[in-house]
């Protein structure tokens, strides 16, 4: 809710959410189904609610897709081609040396940093 709202009054994005100087007064979104914005949750629904108001709203309608109905969603479908691209690919974690201690927990935050920029870096160059 927190980056919608600062999208719908960022100066930047005001050809879309604006019209004439003013909020438009009818949103359409179109969310992923995931539980932090599912509108079947019921903390969903209360921020929506208080969207609608907070934002003087004459509509507002939350869509998502239907479950195994993804292959539709165009976020997913344009992840899809990444996916592909990147499977597969794998990137040492201990690049200059292991920062986990035998149960998997980082003991040198310097050091994972540093192995996580190298990843990071391999995966720019691929």
């Amino acid at each position: 809710m927190v980056d919608l709202l600062k999208i719908a009054h960022d100066e930047q994005f005001e050809e879309t959410t604006k019209w004439q100087g003013k909020m438009k007064s009818i949103w359409v979104l179109l969310v992923d189904g995931g539980p932090d914005e599912n509108p079947k949750h019921l903390k969903n629904i209360l921020e929506y609610s208080k969207l609608f108001k907070q934002q003087n709203l004459d509509y507002l309608t939350v869509r998502t897709h239907a479950p195994g109905q993804s292959a539709y969603n165009p976020v997913e479908r344009s992840m899809a081609t990444l996916s592909g691209k990147l499977a597969g690919i794998s990137f040492p974690i201990d690049h200059f040396r292991t920062h986990l201690n035998s149960q998997g927990k980082v003991v040198d935050n310097d050091l994972a940093y540093k192995n996580f920029q190298y990843a990071g870096e391999r995966l720019c160059n691929i």
